[in-house]
C-alpha cells in the first residue's frame, strides 16, 4: 500500500471515530507500527491529525480522549500494583533513581521508603 492511500485511510478512520491506536492501524493496513507512526508524523506535520501517545486523534478532540492524571490513576490499579512491587524489588540501599511522571509511576512512590538510601529524581510533584 502507498503511503498516499495510508494517509488516506487513517483520515478516513478518524472522521469516523475521535481516535485511532497506532497497532489497530497496521493490522488494518498490513504495515509495520513503526511505518504507521511515520504516516503519523507526517500527517501531524500538516495539520491533519494530533499526535498521542499510541495514536492519534483528530484536531480539537484532546480533550475528549485524553483521560487526566485522576482519572487514570484508578485505573488497571491492581496492575498498576502489581508493577509497582516488581520495580521496587530491583532497587538496592543507596541506589538513584530516576521516575517519570505517570499514573503507574505514581503506584511506586509510597513503596520507595522501603529501600534504605534511595535518591529518587523525578519531573512529577505528586
Amino acid at each position: 500500500m502507498l503511503a498516499a492511500e495510508r494517509h488516506a485511510a487513517i483520515l478516513e478512520r478518524l472522521t469516523h471515530q475521535p481516535a485511532v491506536r497506532v497497532s489497530g492501524l497496521a493490522l488494518a493496513l498490513g504495515v509495520s507500527e513503526m511505518t504507521v507512526r511515520r504516516d503519523i508524523d507526517t500527517l501531524e506535520a500538516r495539520g491533519a491529525l494530533i499526535r498521542v501517545h499510541g495514536g492519534a486523534v483528530r484536531p480539537g478532540s484532546l480533550s475528549s480522549v485524553e483521560a487526566g492524571f485522576d482519572v487514570n490513576r484508578t485505573r488497571g490499579g491492581r496492575a498498576k500494583e502489581q508493577i509497582a512491587a516488581a520495580a521496587v524489588s530491583l532497587l538496592v540501599p543507596g541506589m538513584t533513581v530516576s521516575i517519570t511522571g505517570g499514573t503507574t509511576t505514581y503506584a511506586l512512590a509510597p513503596l520507595l521508603s522501603r529501600v534504605q538510601g534511595l535518591t529518587v529524581i523525578t519531573n512529577s510533584l505528586p
